[in-house]
């Protein structure tokens, strides 16, 4: 009956997939695969095995995506211990292409990078099967990681993943959205600081400093061929989303890696094939639109020129290439597209894509070299004569400059609801003239204006953005304006005071370590202040910082802009923070409050900085397990201690391994007593399971730490490191806590924890979670006693010396497995059999009176 059955399932994955392609299996839990399906946003991996032609791995898997995890067949991401195995990566990913109907997409866009010379990720088709249910036709594409730039010829500078639309390389309205627009990926500012500075250059620099400086910051050349790429495709979700940026080492420059293309060749967001793309061009309002640096580049000549070039290579040398890989790869992969069960597109469907794809590519060849790029007429000198109207001054006039006669408008966000992130709004449009009639100076002088009553506006903070006939002024324009928004130009009529400068004041600024806080007080005391999308900057016009929206202050209010949030609110306990100051302040800058549009309030120089100081109690590191033996899994844990006299309370002070972006920050209002300890526990399950008796721990942290040494770092809720603890196998660390059943532990806590030498690893006890440490009570550490057994390496015996009666033997292995246990009833040298005992290292355990002797035993 097996033969049968084993018969029957080799027939029928023989007839589900070809021999064309490579085929990958995963091995799961069935009640793991069960919790991903329920959960599948969820970014949790599970273990699972992976088979590969003659290849097993032991691997951690989950599903992978934003949009993509609400169709039935989904991406997967599969992660491996390290890099050695077939594929030579530590994590693969195997991309679904539900959306796209010829599963080909992708992988034309990475293979024309790699034609075009631009690193690009490697990618091919495979099929896929789980628990040996077909799961269809996927791409393998290489992960952007440290492997994928070292292939590339560079290393870890900083590494950065667009993860939404937010990504429009402009600085962002609330600081807090930087880490959500932007995931880090590998090496990087943790702070995200640098990614701060670079989109307020980016946004704020004149055209004069953009174009003499953007070439020491970006590759213009990558930039614009990324660009040109996507441009060509009319491929909407890369210019604001799917971007890795990433600051070459070799240069130091800011880099475009490709990923993520279904949504070229007139692939609509919906999956849907859209024939008006090909007739994409700069004028319609696409997320292009918005894409700071694209906009920028294309404004100066020399880079527009650069770009169109670019372009045609695509044309003329991309497009035949790509029309031989469409047919080759149609042949390659149809058998096992038909045969995929849990795509959303027919086979018909998979057939006309092909022809679809060669025509999109003909008509947007022939578009694109019937319509060139127009010149960039930019916009300048904008002025606006009330950016805070009141109730009783309404009226605001708008001007801005143009080279040549064009099409002027604005576009009002005047119907925001701010307290709905994402809520869907209208805008107003008022277009601007130059025929002297609308408050525009002179008629035809190429100064555009118009006059506006806001007075009917519902909300007091009006987002808005002037576009002429090829670009918006500001370069960012008011795209996305309440969900993730970007810095933008804003009219703000929330004030019932005519001049606010009379009521406004800069106080004093403060340090704390690599940390600035600056008063600003409202000294009115009848009237509030309005401050939503005030500015805060020195003369360095990239040096800027923003209110967000509704930033209202009360009479005699003061507040503080920190550049920490947290410790704003503790050095000024009952005053409201706001942040992020990203940059430094020096005695002798000068501070301007600006309004909305950067027409200056009020300004103060910068005489003096007051220092900060504090005191945190000191806490000790005091016990390691970071490779927990078989015999005893506990799952990754850090003990600390409390040494003094007094409670301590742990809210907001954060855990950290080597990585920064591991943290974990203990629960508010944890209180950590006189002398007590608290473990800080990866996975608090396992942790419970191990040590039920232990209740005073804390997790779970979602982080392991390494098996070979990191450092271990406690940081206090003003941000200064307590304890450090750099830990590692290499002489003179204990070995056996480096998973032989042993924890790291302090010798005493009074003792210097930087030290390998301060430090013992007890394999007999699996450590003393939430206790006192073992050696505490000066037992002496293992391999540093006294030669009492001897010979030392032995074969088959060994004698040892005692000088008391009733001592207890006890021979262990590394895994904290007692082999022998004997009883010596005499004083003097005993002889102990040991014959038939395999090579290796043990240890030898004498007890007696109490007192506990361990010694290396050396078996050849």
């Amino acid at each position: 009956m097996k033969k049968i059955l084993l018969l029957i399932l080799l027939s029928v994955s023989m007839t589900v997939f070809s021999q064309n392609l490579p085929h990958y299996r995963l091995s799961i839990a069935p009640a793991d695969l069960d919790s991903m399906n329920a959960h599948p946003k969820d970014e949790a991996y599970y273990k699972a095995v992976l088979y590969v032609d003659i290849y097993t791995y032991n691997v951690l898997a989950r599903y992978k995506g934003s949009t993509s995890l609400n169709y039935p067949k989904r991406s997967w991401a599969i992660k491996f211990p390290d890099a050695n195995n077939y594929f030579g990566a530590s994590r693969i990913n195997l991309h679904a292409d539900y959306k796209d109907y010829s599963n080909m997409r992708n992988f034309l866009i990475m293979n024309l990078f790699e034609f075009l010379g631009s690193p690009a990720s490697r990618i091919k088709h495979i099929t896929y099967e789980v628990n040996g249910q077909p799961y269809g036709i996927h791409t393998q594409t290489e992960q952007i990681d440290n492997e994928y730039l070292v292939r590339n010829g560079r290393t870890s500078v900083s590494l950065y993943k667009a993860r939404n639309h937010g990504a429009l390389m402009a600085p962002a309205v609330h600081d807090e959205y930087y880490g959500v627009i932007w995931e880090t990926e590998a090496g990087g500012d943790p702070t995200l600081n640098e990614l701060r500075v670079f989109f307020n250059k980016c946004l704020y620099w004149s055209k004069a400093d953009f174009d003499a400086n953007i070439s020491n910051e970006i590759d213009v050349d990558n930039f614009l061929n990324f660009f040109a790429v996507h441009f060509v495709f009319a491929d909407m979700d890369n210019f604001t989303k799917n971007i890795f940026l990433n600051k070459n080492s070799n240069t130091m420059k800011w880099e475009l890696l490709p990923w993520d293309n279904e949504g070229s060749f007139g692939n609509s967001a919906f999956g849907v094939f859209d024939s008006t793309l090909v007739e994409y061009n700069m004028r319609d309002a696409h997320t292009p639109e918005y894409q700071v640096v694209f906009q920028r580049l294309l404004e100066n000549a020399t880079f527009r020129t650069l770009f169109q070039t670019k372009v045609n290579r695509v044309l003329t040398d991309g497009f035949p290439m790509l029309d031989t890989l469409i047919d080759n790869t149609y042949l390659r992969i149809k058998q096992d597209v038909y045969a995929d069960t849990k795509r959303e597109a027919t086979n018909e469907d998979f057939d006309n894509s092909i022809p679809r794809l060669k025509w999109f590519m003909s008509q947007r060849k022939t578009f694109l070299e019937n319509n060139t790029l127009p010149e960039r007429n930019v916009l300048t000198d904008f002025y606006c004569s009330n950016p805070m109207p009141t109730a009783g001054n309404s009226q605001v006039t708008f001007r801005i400059a143009s080279p040549v006669e064009q099409h002027v408008n604005m576009f009002f966000a005047d119907s925001v609801d701010f307290n709905i992130f994402g809520q869907p709004f209208k805008f107003s449009r008022m277009q601007l003239y130059d025929d002297g009639l609308h408050d525009d100076l002179l008629a035809n002088d190429f100064v555009y204006g118009n006059t506006k009553d806001v007075s009917n506006f519902v909300s007091p903070l009006i987002p808005f953005a002037i576009t002429g006939a090829e670009q918006n002024y500001p370069p960012n324009g008011i795209f996305y304006v309440d969900y993730y928004g970007s810095k933008s130009f804003a009219i703000n009529k929330g004030n019932s005071l005519g001049n606010i400068a009379d009521s406004l004041a800069i106080g004093d600024m403060f340090k704390y370590g690599s940390n600035y806080f600056v008063e600003v007080k409202n000294t009115s005391i009848l009237s509030s202040i309005d401050l939503s999308y005030c500015h805060l900057r020195t003369n360095e016009a990239t040096k800027d910082f923003m209110f967000p929206e509704q930033v209202v202050l009360e009479p005699n209010e003061t507040i503080y802009i920190s550049s920490n949030y947290n410790l704003g609110n503790q050095f000024f306990n009952g005053k409201r923070s706001f942040y992020n100051l990203y940059y430094q302040l020096a005695v002798g800058d000068s501070l301007h409050l600006l309004s909305p549009v950067l027409t200056p309030l009020i300004s103060a120089k910068v005489n003096a900085i007051q220092t900060l100081t504090v005191q945190s109690p000191p806490l000790v590191i005091n016990e390691i397990n970071y490779k927990s033996g078989t015999a005893k899994p506990m799952g990754d844990w850090v003990e600390i201690y409390n040494p003094n006299s007094s409670t301590v309370d742990l809210s907001g002070w954060i855990f950290k391994d080597g990585d920064n972006k591991h943290a974990f920050p203990f629960p508010y209002g944890y209180l950590l007593p006189a002398n007590g300890y608290v473990v800080v526990a990866e996975d608090s399950v396992v942790f419970k399971a191990a040590c039920p008796t232990v209740s005073n721990f804390v997790g779970n942290t979602a982080f392991g730490l390494s098996g070979t040494g990191e450092p271990v770092r406690l940081y206090d809720n003003y941000g200064q490191i307590i304890d450090s603890v750099n830990y590692s196998i290499a002489v003179p660390w204990p070995m056996a806590a480096a998973g032989f059943g042993a924890t790291l532990e302090l010798k005493n806590p009074t003792l210097d924890n930087t030290d390998g030498n301060n430090w013992f690893a007890d394999i007999l006890k699996n450590g003393s979670p939430g206790i006192e440490n073992y050696l505490s009570t000066a037992v002496t550490e293992i391999e540093t006693l006294n030669n009492n057994i001897h010979p030392n390496p032995t074969t088959g015996v060994f004698f040892i010396n005692t000088d008391q009666s009733d001592v207890q033997i006890e021979l262990i292995d590394l895994q904290g497995r007692i082999l022998k246990h004997i009883n010596l009833n005499s004083v003097g040298e005993h002889v102990i059999d040991i014959t038939g005992l395999p090579a290796g290292i043990y240890f030898v355990k004498k007890v007696a009176n109490g007192e506990r002797r361990i010694e290396k035993l050396i078996v050849k």
